[in-house]
Order: structure tokens, then C-alpha cells, then sequence
């Protein structure tokens, strides 16, 4: 019995220790070896996790969120960029575009194959619909550029009478000689419209050289001079410059008095251009403006026409002046002028090339 007391003393001293202990002077308990901070470490332990669960909880829902309406938004551009494609306002991404669909090809199918390996029942709907949609853009590109290379193969396969006769009323634009080499030879075409792309990252001689041996081409075949068309009205619309002289619209030269200094000045414009176009091998300019010039700036909307920046004057006798000036000087230099747009045009608001 004396044992049982000792025992029990014993148990009552150290439950009278452990939950007794001295406080510090800065107010926090000591563990039994005197070190401070045992208790409200166990606490900050215990709290922590649940504390940061709830902080992170909406954080990591709003991200996942985000992250799921930046794919859908992804996607739905991928299906516009896919339908959009074969329009001529794409021919400039049209290489990206066709790298980033091949991308999402991959996406599609890697997703399709993690559906596979943990059944589609792990995956969620909005992963598996994004899958299905990018793999269906993909399918859709993929037909789409088949297509086109059996509609151009149809081309050259038709008989030469009757491509010929269809092909000179064709004019194209391009940027590598090698994907029209073909269609000049055949006389799929019967024109060449040259621009910037034509020229960026070379020289004005290498282009002349390339048109020439084009040329050279269908008088081997006996086909007609190729037409060799460019736009360069001057002013906004100089697709050849730097390249070639950057000239003032022809609306400053208009205004010009007396007559006979605005005559001199409009032939001493039309010479550069015929010169420096005739040297490059062109033989179509798609100038001058003729639509009457508006008392207006150009709409908001009007991205791509502005018309009130192209155009000689307000007044039809001196457009009709000026233009016949420029164009019988041009075609003393081998160049034929365009008179364009359509009557009314220049009373547009907005952009005629969405329209």
C-alpha cells in the first residue's frame, strides 16, 4: 500500500508540473527543459493547414476557373482562325495559323489519349468537349487543304485550250516564284500583281531578274506576255515603296496654280512612276484614284478604303484633268493606268473590303 502512494503522489506531481509551468516575463509557458514556445507551436501546427486550405481554396478555384475559360476562348478562336483561312485578308498569318492548329492537334490528341488511359469517366466534360472541338478544327483544316490541292491539281490537269482561254482572265499575287512557276508555264494565268511581300528581305534587281525569266517562260510556251500589275498610286497607297520612289498623293499637285505649273508637276510625277514601274518589268499601275473626293474625313470604320486620303479632288473637272495627265504620261513609259473605283465610292463610310 505504501507503494500505491508513492505511486500515486508521484502521478499528482507530475500532472501539477505539466500543467503549472512558470510563466516568462513575456508572458509564454516553459516546457519542462525551460525552452519557450512549445505550447503555441503546437497550435501553430494544428491551425495552419486549415487556415491555409481555406486561404487557397478560392484562389486555386479562381485559377482553375481562369484556366478553363482561357482554353475555351482559345479553342473558339482556333474554329474562327480555321474558318477564316482560305480568305485573302489571312494570306499573311496564314503559316502561323496553320502551325497553331497543328498545335492543337497535338493538344487534342494527347488529351484524347489521357481519356483513354484513365477512362473517360476520370476526365471532366469540359476537358473532354475541348478535345472533341479541337480535333474536329483540326479535321476541318485538314479537309479544307486537301481540297485546295485537288482543286489546283483539277486546274493544271485541264486541257491547255481551255485553261489557257479561263487562265487570261486570272491575275494572282505571290510571294515564293516556285508556287506559281507552274501556273505560268500552263497558262493557268494570265497576270502577276506584285507587291511589298514581293520585296521585303531583297532587291529591286533580284524581282526584275524573276520577272523577266518568267516572261521568258511564256514566250518558250508560246503563250502571252504575262500582265505585271502594282499599286502604286502614291501618297497611303505605295506598295512598292521604299523600294521605289515615295511620292505625295496627287491630291497636293491639284491644288497647284496656274494650270500650266499643276500640268508640269502632275508629268514630272507620272515620269517617276513610269519609269521606276516600266524598269521593274510592270506594265499595269492600279492608279489613280478617280472617285470624287468627299467634304469629310474618313469614318472610324474605314480601315482600309479612305478614300478622302486618295483621292485628286472634290471637283470632277480637275480630276478628270489631273488623271488624264498622269495616265498619258505613264503609258509613253509602257505602264497602263487604272481608273478606279466605282462612281460614288468616295461618299463611303466604311470599309468596302469588309462589305
Amino acid at each position: 500500500m505504501p507503494s500505491r502512494g508513492r505511486y500515486r503522489s508521484s502521478a499528482t506531481c507530475h500532472v501539477s508540473v505539466t500543467t503549472h509551468m512558470p510563466k516568462t516575463r513575456g508572458g509564454t509557458r516553459k516546457n519542462r527543459d525551460g525552452t519557450g514556445s512549445a505550447l503555441w507551436w503546437g497550435m501553430f501546427k494544428r491551425t495552419t493547414p486549415r487556415l491555409l486550405h481555406r486561404w487557397r481554396s478560392p484562389v486555386l478555384w479562381l485559377l482553375s476557373a481562369l484556366l478553363v475559360l482561357v482554353l475555351w476562348l482559345l479553342s473558339a478562336l482556333l474554329v474562327l482562325l480555321a474558318a477564316a483561312l482560305p480568305t485573302p485578308l489571312c494570306h499573311k498569318i496564314r503559316g502561323i495559323s496553320l502551325v497553331l492548329i497543328c498545335a492543337a492537334t497535338g493538344a487534342a490528341l494527347a488529351m484524347t489519349w489521357h481519356a483513354w488511359r484513365r477512362g473517360i469517366l476520370k476526365l471532366k466534360r469540359e476537358t473532354w468537349l475541348r478535345a472533341l472541338l479541337l480535333l474536329v478544327v483540326a479535321s476541318y483544316t485538314g479537309g479544307q487543304e486537301l481540297s485546295q490541292r485537288q482543286i489546283t491539281e483539277q486546274v493544271l490537269s485541264a486541257p491547255p485550250a481551255e485553261l489557257s482561254n479561263v487562265g487570261r482572265h486570272v491575275m494572282v499575287g505571290y510571294k515564293d516564284v516556285h508556287d506559281i512557276r507552274h501556273l505560268v508555264a500552263h497558262g493557268a494565268v494570265g497576270g502577276l500583281f506584285i507587291t511589298s511581300r514581293n520585296l521585303r528581305g531583297r532587291s529591286v534587281d533580284l524581282l526584275r531578274h524573276e520577272l523577266a525569266s518568267l516572261q521568258t517562260l511564256r514566250r518558250e510556251r508560246g503563250l502571252p506576255a504575262l500582265i505585271i500589275a502594282a499599286d502604286q498610286e502614291g501618297g497611303v497607297v505605295s506598295r512598292l515603296s521604299p523600294w521605289l520612289t515615295a511620292l505625295p498623293p496627287l491630291a497636293e499637285l491639284a491644288s497647284i496654280t496656274p494650270t500650266h505649273r499643276r500640268h508640269k508637276a502632275v508629268r514630272r510625277y507620272a515620269a517617276i512612276h513610269g519609269r521606276e514601274l516600266a524598269a521593274l518589268g510592270v506594265t499595269l499601275n492600279f492608279g489613280p484614284v478617280v472617285d470624287l473626293r468627299a467634304r469629310r474625313a474618313a469614318g472610324s470604320a474605314d480601315l482600309y478604303s479612305q478614300i478622302p486620303r486618295r483621292a485628286i479632288h472634290h471637283d470632277p473637272a480637275r480630276v478628270r484633268e489631273v488623271a488624264h495627265i498622269y495616265a498619258r504620261e505613264l503609258l509613253s513609259h509602257g505602264v497602263t493606268a487604272t481608273f478606279k473605283h466605282f462612281p460614288g465610292l468616295g461618299r463611303v463610310t466604311a470599309d468596302t473590303h469588309h462589305r
